[in-house]
């Protein structure tokens, strides 16, 4: 309720009759999801790389990934030109992959994917 008399400030005063209840379980999934997610690529970040794979298992392959000549790509398109690319290598990462793997933006243009109880043989058309 918001009250004021003529010439002075207003006054709000907030109703206490409902309970305040801590935040719900789904805007806490969302703070962290976004705290674990790079913004721009929607891939994970090192955090959330952490938290998803804090011990690799001998089954698990990670695979080093980076687009190449993306600085000159960058330098010469523009930051927008760029950031599209690293949008559209994430996209294109994610369908290839399976479903329980993992990418993470490592920052700029390198990428880490996890591929998760895989043979060796089996990762190299993936990565």
């Amino acid at each position: 309720m918001i009250t004021a008399a003529v010439g002075k400030p207003p006054i709000v005063r907030f109703s206490t009759k409902a309970p305040i209840k801590p935040q719900n379980a789904c805007c806490r999934f969302r703070g962290q999801n976004l705290a674990h997610h790079d913004p721009l690529t929607g891939a994970l970040n090192r955090g959330g790389l952490a938290q998803h794979v804090p011990v690799l298992a001998f089954s698990d392959i990670p695979a080093d990934l980076d687009i190449d000549h993306f600085e000159q790509l960058n330098d010469r398109h523009g930051h927008a030109a760029g950031d599209e690319i690293l949008r559209l290598f994430a996209r294109v990462s994610r369908s290839i992959m399976r479903s329980n793997d993992l990418l993470a933006r490592q920052g700029g243009d390198e990428f880490l994917a996890v591929l998760k109880n895989i043979a060796q043989e089996d990762a190299v058309p993936i990565a």
